[in-house]
């Protein structure tokens, strides 16, 4: 069975596990992240409206510039790992704040607030992840592993479509 998959993926044997570890974790995190940034988009849709959008991007845009910067700052001064794991837990505490925040005032003010932070959120997230990655792998396995780990997070994406659907259909 092993040799089978690794040849169906495109890598090697001695690479397969590793492979399936990373990929499944970017399951999880793309399942995880774009969840809640559909989540975050359609109340913004709903209560701010598609006319803030331009508004929306000029502030994501202000937003995730010094955001990244801070981003690479933590990687030099704690390293990788350390520093996506910082990243993880400032989302989950983001998230608790985003919902205190809809649970106080769901509001046109809040979802806007909320979407930029969920947006900037995902950006870094998966910014950290892709840095995470690129440590475990050198380069020629990255050609062959990297777009098994993509199809793996597009895997979470297409999950999370699920989750949304049915949690719209019974929070509706």
């Amino acid at each position: 069975m092993t040799p089978l998959l690794a040849r169906v993926l495109h890598v090697r044997r001695t690479e397969l596990r590793r492979t399936l570890q990373v990929a499944g974790f970017a399951i999880v995190i793309g399942w995880a992240m774009y969840t809640a940034f559909s989540a975050a988009q359609s109340i913004f849709l709903n209560k701010a409206g598609p006319h803030a959008y331009p508004l929306f991007f000029i502030v994501l845009a202000l937003t995730v510039w010094p955001m990244a910067a801070l981003q690479g700052v933590l990687t030099r001064r704690f390293g990788v790992g350390s520093a996506f794991r910082i990243v993880l837990i400032a989302n989950a505490a983001a998230a608790i704040a985003v919902f205190a925040a809809y649970t106080i005032r769901e509001d046109a003010t809040v979802a806007f607030g909320a979407y930029v932070v969920y947006s900037v959120a995902f950006e870094l997230v998966m910014l950290n992840f892709w840095t995470f990655v690129s440590q475990h792998f050198n380069v020629l396995e990255g050609k062959r592993i990297f777009p098994v780990i993509a199809a793996g997070s597009s895997v979470g994406y297409i999950l999370s479509g699920f989750t949304t659907t049915i949690v719209a259909v019974f929070a509706t």
